[in-house]
C-alpha cells in the first residue's frame, strides 16, 4: 500500500506528467490548463498550424503545432481526446485553412514526412 502511493507520487512527478496540459475546445478556440495555470487560445490569435509527422518505434504519429501572439506554440498530438473534433473546426474558424484529409492524407503518403502548412494567417498589406 505504501510502496504503491509512492510509485503514484513520483509518478505524477515526472516533467512530462506535470508539465502536459488538459485541453478542451471552446467556441473562441482551445484551452489548455495545467494544476497551476491556464490558458486560453482564440481562434483570432492563431498565426499559424503545421502539421508534422514523426517516425516511431511502432507505426507513426501525426502532431499539430500551433502558433500564436507571435512566439508562443501549442503542440497537440492525434492520441489527445480533442484532435478529431480539433481537426473538424480548424476549417470552420480560420480562413483558407485547409480540410483535415487533404493535409493528412498530404503529410501520411510523403515519404520525406514533409511538414505541411495547414493555416497561416494573412499578412496585413501595407
Amino acid at each position: 500500500m505504501l510502496i504503491e502511493r509512492l510509485q503514484a507520487w513520483l509518478i505524477n512527478r515526472l516533467p512530462s506528467r506535470r508539465l502536459a496540459p488538459r485541453l478542451s475546445l471552446t467556441e473562441q478556440g482551445l484551452l489548455a490548463e495545467t494544476a497551476d495555470a491556464r490558458q486560453e487560445v482564440r481562434w483570432t490569435q492563431i498565426d499559424e498550424i503545421v502539421a508534422v509527422r514523426a517516425d516511431q518505434f511502432v507505426g507513426d504519429s501525426l502532431l499539430l503545432l500551433i502558433r500564436f501572439d507571435g512566439d508562443q506554440t501549442l503542440s497537440i498530438p492525434e492520441q489527445s481526446e480533442i484532435w478529431a473534433q480539433l481537426t473538424e473546426q480548424i476549417p470552420l474558424h480560420l480562413d483558407a485553412a485547409l480540410q483535415h484529409q487533404d493535409w493528412a492524407l498530404r503529410l501520411i503518403g510523403d515519404a520525406q514526412a514533409t511538414p505541411v502548412t495547414v493555416y497561416r494567417k494573412a499578412s496585413p498589406l501595407g
